[in-house]
Formats: C-alpha cells, sequence, structure tokens
C-alpha cells in the first residue's frame, strides 16, 4: 500500500507535466489559426484590429477618394482583424459580418473592395507614398510569427 503511494507520488510531476503539454500544444494550435475561419471561436482571435480614424485630418480625402469607387461602402465601418496567419474583414463594422481566411487568400478575393490609397507630393511622382490594408497585414504577420514569441506562452 506504501510502495503504491510513493509510485503514485514519483510519477505525478511527469503526468502533469505530460498534461499541461497537451494542453499548451492546443492553445499555440487554437492561437495560430485565430482569424483564418469565419466561426465566432477563431475570428475573435486576432492580434490586432485597425480601422479609419473618422476625426483624423486627412480621413475626409480618403473617404471622398474610397466613396468613388465604392459607392455603397463607407469607410469609417471598414475593420480588418490580424492574427497569425490570416485576417478578418468587415465592410460594417459588424462582428456578424466578418469574412475570415489566410491572408494570401483573402488578398486575392478581396483586393479591389479592401480600401488602399495612395499620395503623391504636389503632383510629384517622386513624392509618393502608398496605404495598403494587406500590406499592414502582411508586415504585422511577419513580425509576429517568429517562434521566439509564440514559444514561451
Amino acid at each position: 500500500m506504501i510502495t503504491c503511494g510513493l509510485t503514485l507520488v514519483k510519477q505525478f510531476p511527469k503526468l502533469l507535466a505530460l498534461i499541461l503539454t497537451i494542453v499548451n500544444i492546443a492553445l499555440i494550435f487554437f492561437v495560430l489559426n485565430g482569424a483564418t475561419h469565419d466561426s465566432s471561436a477563431y475570428n475573435s482571435l486576432a492580434l490586432i484590429e485597425y480601422k479609419f480614424n473618422s476625426s483624423s485630418d486627412i480621413y475626409s480625402l480618403l473617404s471622398s477618394q474610397y466613396s468613388k469607387n465604392h459607392s455603397h461602402e463607407k469607410l469609417d465601418e471598414f475593420v480588418i482583424k490580424v492574427g497569425y496567419r490570416g485576417v478578418c474583414i468587415s465592410f460594417t463594422d459588424g462582428k456578424d459580418n466578418l469574412n475570415c481566411g489566410y491572408t494570401s487568400d483573402m488578398d486575392a478575393a478581396y483586393s479591389s473592395k479592401v480600401p488602399s490609397f495612395s499620395v503623391t507630393e504636389n503632383n510629384n511622382s517622386t513624392g509618393r507614398a502608398s496605404l495598403e490594408m494587406f500590406d499592414i497585414a502582411y508586415s504585422i504577420q511577419e513580425n509576429r510569427t517568429n517562434p521566439t514569441y509564440i514559444l514561451p506562452s
């Protein structure tokens, strides 16, 4: 009876470590797949969510430029959520209307609908800057998918 109890006590740390490792692997898989599926369990897991600031000084210029090509959509309702491997996009500022998928697939499917702007300085083509929503998403994912950020969790 005593030897059985000692065996359980000796094996408990190994069993606990195994259980915690399995749980950790499942959680890492879940977090890595956040923002890749339309289900609410996945689309709520995002690294960052961004949208246009309607109180910004240049918002009216961007909004008027966007509304020329997209008359049925408003710029202030556009929301993008970026996960480790995917993005969720909403054109109506609602969580019920999120379209989610892997970033490259979403870029191919929605690149014509997602706001993108190019600005030139004094009609000079050398002073040109662009704002691409998917480029921002790719940049965030490249900087945050480093294994050193994921493994310590």
